[in-house]
């Protein structure tokens, strides 16, 4: 299975009152995060993770990723600090800015291509965006974008429970946006 996912803000207890999140202090939002993620990601899953993973030492958040399942490729957001990113890379599958890939689908009557583009904050125009291709973002947490993209998702745990969302979560949310 592939996830999708950003603003984790692990260590970060501040965000809990920054962004209205559901928890009594920053240690249970780090272990419920935790918890969600691995009710769903199993360890031979692949997880986009785009940006914003966590605040603390390079071993604290290893540690965090230790505990988290599957695959993760990062896309660097504006919280992962420069200096930070040398030192916490090795925990995470790839890392870059800016993500292009593209998912096999089964369809009738031949196979589909959806190609993705992933970046830490919306962005207005992406590759192959008039060609059907979906954006994928973080960075709002839970505030109301006012100029709503065709096939553009807000990843961002605040905006999915405090889940990763799966691919087959974003396509039915782009069906239900499309009616």
């Amino acid at each position: 299975m592939i996830y999708f996912t950003a603003d984790t803000h692990f260590g970060h207890g501040n965000i809990i009152k920054l962004c209205n999140r559901p928890f009594e202090s920053g240690k249970e939002h780090d272990w419920e995060l935790i918890e969600r993620w691995n009710s769903l990601v199993r360890p031979e899953d692949t997880v986009y993770h785009l940006g914003d993973f966590g605040f603390g030492s390079p071993n604290f958040l290893s540690s965090i990723r230790e505990r988290l399942n599957g695959k993760i490729h990062m896309v660097w957001g504006n919280h992962d600090k420069r200096q930070k990113r040398k030192k916490i890379s090795h925990l995470f599958d790839t890392v870059q800015d800016y993500l292009e890939i593209t998912v096999q689908e089964p369809a009738e009557p031949k196979p589909k291509k959806v190609f993705i583009v992933m970046f830490h904050y919306p962005i207005l125009s992406w590759n192959r965006k008039h060609y059907g291709s979906i954006q994928l973002h973080g960075h709002y947490h839970n505030a109301a974008l006012p100029f709503l993209l065709k096939n553009t998702v807000n990843v961002g745990v605040d905006n999915w429970n405090f889940f990763p969302v799966s691919y087959e979560q974003i396509k039915s949310f782009l069906a239900r946006e499309g009616e």
